[in-house]
């Protein structure tokens, strides 16, 4: 992520913070009007005048933004900028060769999380109220799926999300492998699962290039709230897609808040 979506963001981010005072709104669009409305100067002032004009919207705006935002905004958007830095540099092992890797920060304010993604290779894309990171460019319809979707589970627990994975695993003709607790890539219970054709008994069998797995990763935070993070990839992509998933999912960070 470049360093001007970064500013987009975080001047989303103040503005979804922002608590307008109705009369200071007014008062301040009531000034700029006044001075739009005075008669026109001479045509060699009219750029100067234009930008001034500009400039006067612009600084009132972030008058009233900065001075209005609340305090919980403030804390979030200095945390990310005092902790996190925009891009940096990684290493990866790909098919025993290692690679540098160029990654950028992704912020979600919704969820409260961070996560750095390797761009060159992926992209992030909102599918109803998760996030997923996808192939920057497709695969084909000869592939399956590669992905890995992040999303917030409200007032349950892990027992609770857990059983409704192994649901969602049965009903998408999967089956479980694993359930663990990992601490790489992060701190967390993890569910591993393969298309069920190629399992039988718990193990796998003839297994094929493009056999479906997925990993389940499954994180709860102080309160009732829990992280489930769902990779998606196939075999002969595990070395590939697998690492980079992996080594993304390594800088995910839940952001607290602190007051």
């Amino acid at each position: 992520m470049k360093r001007d979506k970064l500013d987009e963001k975080i001047r989303d981010r103040l503005l979804e913070e922002t608590k307008i005072d109705l009369k200071l709104r007014e008062d301040t669009w009531e000034k700029i009007n006044n001075e739009i409305k005075k008669p026109e100067p001479p045509r060699k002032q009219t750029k100067r005048k234009r930008w001034f004009t500009s400039f006067l919207i612009a600084a009132a705006v972030m008058i009233i933004v900065i001075g209005t935002m609340t305090q919980p905004g403030r804390a979030m958007i200095q945390q990310i900028k005092d902790t996190f830095v925009p891009n940096k540099q990684v290493e990866l092992e790909i098919e025993g060769q290692k690679e540098p890797s160029d990654v950028q920060l992704e912020v979600n304010e919704q969820l409260s999380y961070v996560i750095y993604i390797d761009e060159d290779h992926y992209r992030m894309e909102k599918v109803g109220d998760a996030d997923q990171v996808v192939p920057k460019e497709p695969l084909g319809e000869l592939y399956p799926d590669v992905f890995m979707e992040i999303s917030k589970w409200n007032n349950t627990n892990v027992d609770k999300v857990i059983d409704q994975v192994k649901a969602q695993v049965n009903e998408e003709d999967f089956s479980m492998l694993t359930i663990e607790e990992v601490t790489e890539p992060i701190e967390a219970t993890m569910i591993y699962a393969m298309e069920s054709e190629y399992v039988e008994d718990g193990e796998i069998i003839d297994i094929q290039w493009d056999a479906e797995m997925q990993r389940y990763y499954i994180v709860q935070t102080d309160e009732d709230i829990v992280f489930m993070i769902k990779q998606q990839y196939f075999s002969e992509a595990e070395e590939g897609h697998g690492v980079r998933l992996d080594k993304m999912l390594k800088s995910f960070e839940i952001i607290t808040v602190e007051e």
